[in-house]
């Protein structure tokens, strides 16, 4: 028995996310119709949407470690560990773009200022804790996405050649 081909097949491939969207969509829609196939459609179906969401979850996480760390970077008053800092945001760049080409509708889902209120978070605290002062963010994130993800790029340095 052979395996029938539709439009979202090549989705899989292209976009993880989109892919789940689709097969989300297309299974509450079989579950409406009221199929007889013997299967938990509306259960599968969040099954797949909840598989997508945890790709973007996944990213915004990373977002939000890389935005922290750029942050540190600008409001440190210690500059020794800027290199490592460096090198670990360097690392989750790595990996977002990894899954931003698996998932490249990722990018339009993530919510940047949530990233950010927790990113803010974090450093709030840990500059309180390691250098026993309080600092003023920004309300709202700094930084433009693609800065972000740019791996030549952080705060207070020229932009490196790629």
């Amino acid at each position: 028995m052979g395996r029938t081909s539709g439009a979202s097949d090549g989705l899989y491939d292209s976009d993880f996310l989109a892919w789940t969207s689709d097969q989300a969509r297309r299974l509450r829609a079989l579950a409406r119709s009221g199929s007889n196939v013997d299967l938990d459609l509306a259960h599968l179906a969040e099954e797949v949407d909840d598989m997508g969401r945890s790709q973007i979850q996944a990213v915004e996480s990373l977002v939000a470690n890389v935005i922290a760390h750029l942050l540190k970077i600008e409001h440190a008053s210690a500059s020794q560990p800027h290199a490592h800092w460096r090198v670990e945001i360097a690392a989750w760049r790595g990996d977002i773009a990894a899954r931003l080409d698996d998932s490249p509708s990722i990018r339009g889902r993530l919510d940047l200022e949530r990233a950010y209120r927790r990113a803010a978070a974090i450093v709030r605290i840990s500059l309180r804790e390691h250098e026993g002062r309080m600092v003023d963010l920004p309300e709202l994130c700094p930084f433009a996405l693609e800065r972000i993800l740019d791996q030549s790029w952080y705060p207070g340095a020229p932009t490196l050649p790629r």
